[in-house]
């Protein structure tokens, strides 16, 4: 699954999300 995020959201070179952590908010209005 690969995600996507036009906000202030930088992905380390593992692809872990670094900064703010906005992902919860924005799955849920995904879904």
């Amino acid at each position: 699954m690969r995600i996507s995020y036009s906000s202030d959201v930088d992905y380390d070179k593992d692809g872990k999300i670094i900064g703010i952590e906005i992902l919860d908010a924005n799955m849920l209005n995904l879904h």
